[in-house]
């Protein structure tokens, strides 16, 4: 699972350093954000995605949680992706 989350990590890190990201619309950014996830088989969802612009630039969060019941205890994981771009 912390495997997966990096290359989610890495994907959303690489995709804000795109030079072509600023003339992308939030919702295509959204949507490769989501595939990726799904083809790394994480729960997230669409609501899960959030896209802020701020003076800096925009900024591309993930936020998410994964159930883990191991024998004699369960836990939630809580996932933070994210990165800006200029």
């Amino acid at each position: 699972m912390y495997f997966r989350n990096v290359q989610l990590q890495n994907f959303v890190s690489n995709l804000g350093a795109r030079r072509d990201a600023a003339s992308l619309s939030d919702d295509v950014l959204r949507t490769w954000v989501l595939d990726k996830a799904h083809a790394l088989d994480l729960p997230v969802k669409r609501d899960n995605v959030t896209i802020t612009h701020e003076p800096e630039g925009r900024h591309i969060e993930v936020r998410y949680q994964v159930d883990m019941n191991l024998p004699g205890y369960s836990v939630k994981l809580h996932f933070y992706p994210a990165a800006g771009s200029p």
